[in-house]
């Protein structure tokens, strides 16, 4: 997966048919973008829930929704935008502890992760209905976890702070004088001093209006 997203820059930002395909739009630079659709989180597949009393794994498929403000530059072929988007990931817990006349029941309880990304980024057309971006995002990444022993059952929140780069391919199959829609596919990748990896990805329907 890392070097397909290497790759993709790559194709990009040097490809020649990107240079030769007329663009729409001509007098439009400012538009806004929906998203909202379903989303894979790497992250909370690499849980090793085997710690006794401690749950916090969730499901990968979860939701993934954002939008975008993006200014187009002259040629109309390059821009440059802001994005938001958040992810949201669920896992279902069933626990049954007993001991000495004790018992802890819980029932279908729902974990959630939720990450909320903050981005940046570059955006180039390859064509009249396709386009693709690169950026950089910071995230915000608020995990739920239970703590059950045979006398209690807590939940917790951990929050951190992290950054790391997207990349992002738009289609747009529908077109109008001033709204497009298609769809979007987007790779979270997150950085760290020893380690560089998958986040979330994002397949989403895509409505944009232009301002």
């Amino acid at each position: 997966m890392r070097q397909l997203f290497f790759v993709l820059v790559g194709l990009m930002l040097y490809s020649p048919w990107a240079q030769a395909q007329k663009t729409e739009h001509n007098n439009q630079r400012l538009e806004f973008s929906m998203h909202y659709g379903i989303g894979g989180n790497f992250f909370v597949t690499r849980y090793d829930e085997q710690q006794a009393h401690y749950y916090y794994s969730k499901d990968f498929i979860g939701t993934i929704g954002g939008a975008e403000l993006v200014w187009n530059l002259k040629d109309n072929k390059q821009a440059f935008g802001l994005s938001y988007d958040q992810s949201v990931n669920h896992g279902e817990k069933n626990i049954n502890l007993s001991n000495d006349g004790l018992y802890v029941y819980v029932d279908q309880f729902k974990l959630r992760q939720k990450n909320k990304m903050y981005g940046i980024f570059y955006r180039r057309k390859l064509g009249t209905k396709l386009a693709a971006s690169v950026g950089f995002y910071l995230f915000s990444d608020i995990a739920q976890q239970l703590e059950a022993t045979n006398t209690r059952v807590k939940l917790k929140e951990r929050e951190s702070m992290e950054g790391g780069f997207f990349l992002g391919t738009d289609y747009y199959f529908y077109k109008t004088s001033n709204v497009d829609i298609g769809v979007q596919l987007k790779l979270f990748t997150f950085f760290a001093i020893s380690e560089f990896d998958l986040e979330v990805m994002g397949l989403s329907p895509k409505i944009r209006i232009y301002l």
